[in-house]
């Protein structure tokens, strides 16, 4: 059996998310992007994941309900998107530690909270969180040390707290804006933040 799968993997339904570890059962790395379809439901398969090359998609995902199945991923080479889904949470990627491009979280009606991202220190592009109805806290982003590019908060109207932002020192690109989010009353979350360049 090969190691991994060649270039960029597309999971479009869950028969084939469970064929991957019956296909690749030593597989730890992904040599491209990893794109998620709307008919998956877990990535339960993908347990021996430690890195993607390439970017995550889960931009499409309407059903997917956990990230469990990611939880020895710990570095995406290029950018995440997780939009669309049915998450209440990421917990799933509780040892990713570093997204090498931006990290884009939207639409995504369902998530509450964004703790299982404990582990992340490092975004080297953007950072957008916009769009997520029922999102009340961004305390999972604790370890947060630097945002390579700029960091957007936009129309999250349930969000209350920016406190998860405590550790996070540096903000690149374009700097900071925190837009429409009708909840939030304050901004005190910013502590350690020394340092925002761009406009």
């Amino acid at each position: 059996l090969p190691a991994c799968p060649p270039g960029n993997v597309v999971i479009a339904t869950q028969a084939q998310a469970d064929q991957f570890i019956i296909a690749y059962p030593n597989c730890t790395q992904i040599d491209g992007y990893l794109a998620i379809g709307n008919e998956v439901t877990n990535l339960n398969a993908l347990s021996n994941i430690i890195t993607i090359t390439g970017s995550l998609d889960a931009g499409n995902a309407t059903m997917l309900t956990d990230l469990s199945g990611l939880s020895n991923l710990t570095t995406i080479g290029q950018d995440a998107l997780i939009a669309n889904s049915a998450l209440t949470d990421l917990n799933g990627l509780s040892s990713l530690t570093n997204i090498v491009g931006w990290f884009i979280i939207r639409n995504n009606a369902s998530l509450t909270n964004i703790n299982g991202l404990g582990a992340l220190t490092n975004i080297g592009g953007y950072l957008n969180i916009r769009d997520n109805a029922s999102l009340t806290s961004v305390n999972g982003l604790v370890a947060l040390t630097n945002v390579g590019g700029y960091l957007q908060l936009s129309n999250n109207a349930a969000l209350t707290g920016i406190n998860g932002f405590s550790s996070l020192t540096n903000v690149g690109g374009e700097g900071l804006a925190i837009i429409n989010n009708g909840a939030l009353t304050n901004v005190d979350g910013f502590s350690s933040l020394t340092t925002i360049t761009g406009y």
